[in-house]
C-alpha cells in the first residue's frame, strides 16, 4: 500500500499511466505534465458520469428553467458590460426583475463564459450542462486534493470518482431540481477544508485559499456558506493547533475568513438588507415543516421516495463511514473523530428535534429545508469511503479485496441509478423553441416577483399593470417603462387631485419632477401600507418614480473592494517576507 502522507513512493511495477494519475502528494509540487494527465482523465471521468446530458442537455428539473431564462439574461447584460447585472432587464416580459439581487451569482459567471460558444438563448440547456460536467469536475479535483495529502493516491482518485456519482449531487440537485447553485456550492465544499498540509505549509497560500474559497463558498450559495463554514473554520482551527505555526496559522486562518467575507460583501450585504416581496417567497419554505419524515419532500410519490433515500444513505454512509474510520485508524484517531462529529451535527439538524436550535439562531430558520444539509454529508460521506477503500488494507491484508470490490460495485450502482434518472428526465427536456418563447416571457421565480399586488404576467410581452391604492378619479395605472432605478407610470392623471401609490417592487420610490420636489419616500417594509401620495399641478399622462441607490449596495461594493486592497497588501507582505526567510536560511 502506498502513502501519500507517509511519503512514499509507487512501487516500481507500476503502470506510467496510473503513476501520472496518482503522483500528486501535494499539488502545489506537482509537474505540470502530470497535472495536465490527470486533469485529462478527470475529464474523460466526468463525460462518462454524464453522458445524459451530452445528449439532452440540462434535465428539466424544478428549477431549471428559472435557470435558463436567467443565464440568458445575466450572461446578455455580462456581454453588454454589465459587469454585475444585479436587475435583469428583460425579465418579466421585458420590464425587469432583480434576481440577482438575490440569488448567487458564482455559477453563473461560469455559465457565462460557456455562452460565448453556444447560444444562450436557443441551446441555453446545454450551456448548463456544460456547466454542470464543469462544476463536477472541479469540485472531483477539489476531492483528490483534500484526500491527496492523507491517503493513498488510489484512494484520493477512488473519492474523486465517488464524487462524481454520489447521488444526492448528481441525481437530487443535478437531475431532479436542476438547482444550478446548490450543486456548485457543493464542489467548493472540499476546498474550504485544504489546510497546510495541502499547501506546503505555507503561511501565505493558506491565507490567500482561506480568503478566497470563503468568498467563493458565499458567493455560489449562501445557505450553504451557512452550514459549511463553521465545519471548515473548526477544521482550520484543529488544523493550527496541531502545527507547531500554531499562532500564526490561527491568525491567519481567523484574519482570511473575515476577509473572505469581505469579499463577497458586494452581493451578500444588498441579499441579506434589500428587502422587497423575496421575504413572501422565503415564507413559502418553513424549514419547521421541513424536517426529515415530517411531510414528503415531493408532491410526487416517486421522487419523494427517492430523495429520501438519497439523504438516508448519505447520512449513513457519512456517519457509519467515519465510525468506521475511527475504528480502522491505527493512528491519530482524533482526526476521525473530528469528521464523524461533523456527520453526527449534519445528521442531527435534518429531524425536527433540532428544531430549538434553529430557534436560536434565527438565520438557520432561512434554511428554507433542513435536508441542504445533505450538502454537507455528501462531501463528509465521499471521504469517509475514500478512507475506509485506504484504511482496510492496513487492519486486513485478507478482506481488504472484497471491501473494495464492495465499494467499486457500490459506485457502480450509483452511476446506473444516475444514468437512468437523466435519460428519463432527459426524454422530457429542453428544446429550441420552447427555450425562445419561455425566454420572451421571462416569468420570474415566486421569491423574485416584484410585489404582491401586481397582476400576473401575461403569456405575450405586453405592459405590467399594477394596483391603485387611492384615488379621487377613477383610473387605471399602467407601467409604460421601468428600469432598476425609474419607471414610467402612464394614465391621465389630473390637477388638483390626490393620487397614492403602492409600495411596489423593492425600495423607497418618490414620484419626480421637473424638480424632483414632488411626492414622499416610503418604507421597505413589505405590506400594503407603504404609499407614495402626490398632486399633479397640471394635468399630464405620465408619472415617473425614481428611486435612489440602496445603501446596502453602496457599502457592499465598498467593503469588498476595500477586502480586496488589503487581500493585495497582505500577499505582497508575505511575499516579501518569504523571500527573506529563505534568504536567511541559504546564507545560514
Amino acid at each position: 500500500m502506498v502513502y501519500a502522507d507517509r511519503g512514499a513512493t509507487p512501487p516500481e511495477s507500476s503502470t506510467s499511466a496510473w503513476r501520472s494519475l496518482t503522483s500528486m502528494q501535494h499539488a502545489v509540487s506537482s509537474r505540470p505534465s502530470d497535472w495536465m494527465r490527470f486533469i485529462l482523465v478527470m475529464v474523460v471521468l466526468t463525460l462518462l458520469t454524464h453522458v445524459p446530458l451530452l445528449v439532452s442537455g440540462y434535465p428539466r428539473g424544478h428549477d431549471a428553467g428559472y435557470h435558463l431564462k436567467w443565464l440568458y439574461h445575466f450572461s446578455t447584460q455580462l456581454k453588454g458590460g454589465d459587469i454585475y447585472p444585479r436587475w435583469l432587464s428583460g425579465m418579466s416580459g421585458g420590464l425587469g426583475g432583480p434576481s440577482f439581487y438575490y440569488y448567487p451569482p458564482a455559477a453563473y459567471y461560469m455559465a457565462s463564459a460557456i455562452s460565448l460558444f453556444i447560444d444562450p438563448l436557443t441551446h441555453g440547456h446545454y450551456v448548463m450542462a456544460g456547466n454542470s460536467m464543469l462544476i463536477a469536475l472541479i469540485g472531483a479535483v477539489g476531492i483528490f486534493l483534500f484526500c491527496s495529502a492523507y491517503l493513498s493516491r488510489g484512494a484520493s482518485l477512488f473519492a474523486a470518482i465517488v464524487f462524481l456519482v454520489v447521488p444526492y449531487r448528481i441525481v437530487i440537485d443535478l437531475y431532479l431540481r436542476g438547482d444550478i447553485a446548490e450543486l456548485a456550492s457543493i464542489s467548493v465544499i472540499p476546498y474550504l477544508f485544504l489546510v497546510g498540509a495541502h499547501l506546503g505549509h505555507s503561511t501565505r497560500r493558506v491565507f490567500l485559499v482561506t480568503a478566497l474559497t470563503t468568498a467563493l463558498i458565499v458567493l455560489t450559495h449562501p445557505l450553504v456558506a451557512m452550514i459549511t463554514l463553521p465545519f471548515s473554520f473548526s477544521f482550520r482551527l484543529f488544523d493550527a493547533l496541531r502545527s507547531a505555526q500554531r499562532v500564526s496559522l490561527l491568525i491567519a486562518y481567523s484574519v482570511a475568513t473575515l476577509l473572505g467575507l469581505g469579499l463577497s460583501c458586494f452581493y451578500i450585504m444588498p441579499a441579506m438588507l434589500v428587502e422587497n416581496s423575496a421575504s413572501a417567497g422565503w415564507d413559502l419554505f418553513v424549514v419547521y415543516d421541513s424536517f426529515l419524515f415530517k411531510r414528503p419532500i415531493s408532491p410526487v410519490p416517486q421522487i419523494a421516495l427517492l430523495a429520501l433515500a438519497t439523504i438516508i444513505t448519505s447520512t449513513c454512509i457519512a456517519v457509519i463511514g467515519w465510525m468506521a474510520v475511527v475504528w480502522l485508524s491505527k493512528k491519530d484517531r482524533l482526526f476521525a473523530a473530528f469528521f464523524m462529529a461533523c456527520a453526527l451535527v449534519c445528521t442531527f439538524m435534518l429531524f425536527e428535534v433540532s428544531a430549538p436550535v434553529y430557534r436560536l439562531f434565527p438565520p438557520l430558520e432561512r434554511m428554507q429545508f433542513p435536508w441542504r444539509y445533505t450538502t454537507a454529508l455528501t462531501f463528509f460521506a465521499c471521504i469517509a469511503l475514500a478512507f475506509i477503500f485506504d484504511y482496510v488494507g492496513q487492519r486486513f491484508s485478507k478482506g481488504a479485496v472484497v471491501v473494495r470490490v464492495g465499494l467499486l460495485f457500490l459506485v457502480l450502482a450509483w452511476l446506473g441509478l444516475a444514468s437512468v434518472v437523466g435519460v428519463t428526465r432527459g426524454e422530457s427536456g429542453f428544446t429550441a423553441e420552447a427555450n425562445i418563447a419561455s425566454i420572451e416571457r421571462s416569468h420570474d421565480a415566486p421569491e423574485y416577483r416584484l410585489s404582491e399586488l401586481a397582476r400576473l404576467i401575461p403569456d405575450a410581452k405586453e405592459p405590467l399593470e399594477f394596483e391603485k391604492v387611492s384615488s379621487d378619479v377613477a383610473i387605471d395605472y399602467t407601467i409604460s417603462q421601468w428600469s432598476e432605478n425609474t419607471m414610467e407610470v402612464t394614465a391621465p392623471f389630473k390637477a388638483g387631485h390626490d393620487f397614492q401609490f403602492a409600495r411596489q417592487y423593492f425600495g423607497n420610490w418618490r414620484v419626480a419632477d421637473s424638480n424632483d420636489s414632488l411626492g414622499a419616500e416610503i418604507g421597505t417594509v413589505f405590506n400594503k401600507e407603504g404609499l407614495v401620495t402626490f398632486t399633479p399641478l397640471k394635468d399630464t399622462d405620465s408619472v415617473v418614480l425614481v428611486r435612489d441607490e440602496f445603501q446596502a449596495v453602496v457599502w457592499g461594493n465598498r467593503i469588498s473592494l476595500g477586502a480586496l486592497f488589503v487581500l493585495f497588501v497582505l500577499m505582497f507582505v508575505g511575499r516579501n517576507r518569504e523571500k527573506a526567510e529563505r534568504r536567511r536560511l541559504e546564507s545560514a
